[in-house]
């Protein structure tokens, strides 16, 4: 059995390639694993129509509810 030796002349990648910004693309098992942990992750929470005009995206929904527990905690 032979080593295999590296050599530069073997290296077929141009030099033009930036290799830090080349992203990992993760398939089968382990992809699926990821996607659930990122979702698990998240919490997701309908809020009724009515709520939706005070509380247009997120940001507002947060403030309130630290608001909130502020004011519960001082009482």
């Amino acid at each position: 059995m032979s080593k295999m030796i590296y050599n530069e002349m073997d290296d077929d990648l141009r030099d033009e390639y930036d290799l830090t910004k080349l992203t990992v693309v993760m398939r089968g098992h382990e992809r699926e694993r990821r996607r659930l942990e990122r979702r698990a992750a998240k919490l997701v929470v309908e809020i009724d129509d009515d709520l939706r005009a005070r509380f247009p995206d997120a940001v507002a929904v947060n403030s309130a509810l630290r608001t909130l527990i502020e004011e519960t905690k001082s009482t």
